[in-house]
């Protein structure tokens, strides 16, 4: 099947999306940012999608109104202000609507991105919830990244963590890197070895070489 074919194909699916879990610090969203370039360079247009975006365009409006401070605030003391705020409205509203609150907010993204023809990169999905939903859409794949030296930062992702890690096709534990070339050639490495669905990627390698393949029960360790 030659990328013409894999564009056309692409058209027909019902959603796209891949799902990127791993503690706080990890290389989520650079890990994202990678894909989504490597996606580029093959012909399709792919989009970052993130939980957290949702809860800070949910709660913006309130913030501004009784604080003054913008959710999105790029100010390191703000932000450490801000910050357990945003965790605990977080939790309430998983915790009000069975952990589908944020689910619901971000599933409607990305079908609006499926309808466009974007793959959907979502950058946290951090719960065990959340991987099973990635898991659950036609065409997905879930990865879980770790790195050397970076650990759980919070009792909460001490719990969460090796449940989405569970959760996870793939668990890829990445190296520090010096450089954003360096960034992608790495992730270009995980890119093209991953059993994606073919709806997905024109793999370059076969994945039997590459020690990658997608996994029923547990998660394929790849390092």
């Amino acid at each position: 099947m030659n990328l013409k074919e894999i564009q056309e194909d692409l058209e027909a699916v019902d959603r796209s999306v891949i799902g990127i879990s791993g503690v706080a610090r990890v290389g989520k969203d650079t890990f994202a940012e990678a894909l989504i370039h490597l996606f580029t360079t093959e012909g399709f247009e792919a989009q970052r999608v993130a939980f957290a975006d949702a809860l800070k365009e949910d709660i913006n409006d309130f913030l501004l109104a009784k604080t003054g401070v913008n959710a999105y605030t790029s100010n390191t003391e703000e932000k450490a202000l801000l910050r357990p705020m945003l965790v605990e409205y977080g939790r309430l509203m998983r915790s009000l609507t069975d952990g589908q609150y944020w689910i619901n907010i971000v599933k409607e993204k990305i079908e609006k991105n499926t309808k466009n023809n974007i793959i959907s990169i979502l950058s946290d999905a951090r719960y065990k919830n959340e991987m099973e939903w990635v898991n659950s859409q036609s065409h997905s794949a879930s990865i879980h990244l770790s790195r050397k030296g970076i650990e759980a930062a919070n009792s909460e992702e001490e719990e969460n963590d090796p449940q989405a890690k569970l959760s996870a096709n793939y668990s890829i534990h990445w190296r520090n890197c010096d450089s954003e070339k360096e960034v992608i050639n790495q992730v270009e490495k995980y890119f093209y070895g991953l059993d994606l669905p073919s709806r997905f990627i024109r793999p370059r390698v076969n994945p039997a070489d590459s020690g990658s393949k997608k996994l029923r029960r547990t998660p394929q360790r790849i390092s």
